[in-house]
């Protein structure tokens, strides 16, 4: 027998459908922390892309050194009462050096920094309800079209990103090749992805993708540009103009940007948040808290724990002894107030009794007619 049989029914909701509306309230007052890196050679077209893809002229970052690889850029967006915060992060001298071997090195060591900073004030025992997101949510990999496929130090850095970060291919100036080019390009990079043991970021598909739209348009061959034009509908459009007729941005037909764009932006970026902090930074996180166990380390840490514990104890001893002087002092204020005293009580009990010596009658008299019960 069912323990609900017999219950009565009522028209009342529990409330759980609701929960959608609490979770839009708690959005638009929190907003969101989406942080993007981008990486390839330059020239590839990675500040166009940026400002098509937030409608802005957000422009180039200054280059302040020729060595400084990674540069970052914080601002933000708000549309229909929602805010989102944009942390940019751009790599201007990437493969620029004449030893490219270890270029993915800053990369790799950013993304660790932004993890170490946010675990640190995780683990902090008073800690803020929202603790500030500056974790890598997704890198956005540009690939040059101009060659065969992937170059090698492509695939190395790569590789050393894409356990790391959500990672996106992108094919960039798409324009350059013809339809049957990019197929093949394309192609070649799926080939070189898969022989590589490569994980790229696959988007969640829901009731409103197509299974196999996706993985059709992978990697991302986009075609991007500042100039615009006045169609036949009257609506302005990007476009980048040839001889031969225009290449339209926000066209499917003729480039991937607006599959991406809606993907990163529209459908996806709380994905690309939850999926950060679920796998990448948990296994970055259990990484680190596993290293202590190892006996090097353990042995630091106690050293460490067993050096503070000292300092504290010393501290806590420095205290209590000032606390013993300062009582000290005071007690000896007290005794030396008590000893004036007991000397000045004495000096004067020392002179009453050589006034008794001197003067016997005036005490005599002075007894003989002082009131005493009797005369009353």
């Amino acid at each position: 027998m069912s323990n609900f049989e017999g219950v009565r029914p009522t028209l009342e909701c529990i409330g759980i459908a609701d929960y959608k509306n609490q979770l839009f309230r708690r959005f638009q007052r929190d907003g969101f922390e989406f942080n993007i890196m981008v990486v390839g050679e330059t020239g590839l077209g990675k500040t166009t892309f940026i400002n098509n893809l937030f409608l802005s002229n957000i422009g180039q970052l200054k280059t302040l050194s020729t060595t400084k690889v990674i540069q970052e850029r914080t601002f933000y967006l708000v549309e229909e009462n929602t805010r989102v915060k944009i942390t940019l992060v751009d790599t201007p001298g990437f493969g620029n050096q004449i030893n490219n071997c270890y270029c993915w090195r800053p990369l790799v060591e950013y993304i660790d920094k932004k993890n170490s900073e946010y675990l640190n004030r995780e683990l902090k025992i008073y800690r803020p309800i929202k603790i500030p997101d500056t974790r890598i949510h997704v890198c956005l990999y540009f690939i040059n079209p101009n060659g065969h496929g992937m170059k090698e130090i492509d695939k190395k850095c790569i590789k050393k990103l894409h356990d790391k970060v959500n990672l996106i291919p992108i094919i960039s100036k798409a324009d350059t090749l013809t339809k049957t080019e990019l197929d093949k390009f394309k192609q070649t990079i799926i080939n070189d992805i898969h022989n590589e043991g490569i994980k790229i970021y696959n988007f969640p598909e829901d009731s409103t993708t197509v299974e196999n739209t996706e993985t059709r348009h992978l990697p991302y061959a986009i075609v991007c540009s500042t100039n615009t034009i006045i169609d036949k509908n009257g609506l302005k459009i990007r476009v980048r103009q040839y001889p031969w007729g225009q290449v339209e941005v926000d066209n499917l037909d003729h480039n991937d940007f607006v599959l991406l764009k809606n993907n990163l932006m529209k459908k996806h970026l709380i994905d690309l948040i939850l999926d950060t902090n679920n796998v990448h930074y948990e296994n970055y996180r259990y990484t680190k808290l596993s290293q202590v166990i190892e006996k090097n380390d353990y042995d630091k840490i106690m050293g460490k724990k067993e050096q503070v514990f000292a300092d504290s104890v010393k501290k806590r001893i420095n205290i209590i002894e000032k606390k013993e002087r300062q009582l000290d002092i005071i007690i000896n204020e007290k005794i030396n107030v008590l000893d004036n005293k007991k000397r000045r009580l004495e000096k004067l009990s020392k002179e009453v009794e050589k006034i008794k010596i001197s003067c016997p009658s005036l005490f005599v008299c002075h007894h003989k007619h002082s009131p005493t019960a009797y005369d009353i």
